[in-house]
């Protein structure tokens, strides 16, 4: 006995899943609304961009002031030691480079660079 295969009805139904696949992933996309913003401290006319969090020594830094008022995330802060992801009272320090810092919980600290744009 020999078999025949028939492959118009395999073809059409993998033509068929592969472009099911094509449509599933488009309509996967991430939602534009729900964009996330850069963490930025303003402070002194200058624009500091959050970068990682890291275990830091505390010693070789300098206390700058706290954080005087948070704004909307997809705000840019205006205000001298304004942000717009760190709460109302958070620390702020300086390194020797002039980066600052952000301390959490744990012995992490956060890095805010100058923003170069």
């Amino acid at each position: 006995m020999k078999f025949k295969i028939n492959f118009k009805p395999i073809m059409a139904s993998l033509t068929l899943l592969i472009f099911l696949g094509i449509i599933l992933a488009a309509c996967t996309q991430a939602n534009p609304s729900e964009s996330s913003y850069a963490a930025v401290i303003r402070y002194e006319n200058e624009q500091y961009i959050g970068q990682e969090a890291v275990k830091f020594d505390r010693k070789s830094l300098s206390k700058v002031g706290e954080i005087s008022e948070r704004v909307n995330a997809d705000t840019s802060p205006t205000a001298n030691l304004s942000s717009n992801a760190l709460d109302k009272g958070t620390e702020v320090f300086q390194d020797a480079e002039g980066n600052l810092w952000v301390a959490y919980s744990g012995g992490e600290y956060q890095i805010f660079k100058k923003d170069t744009k």
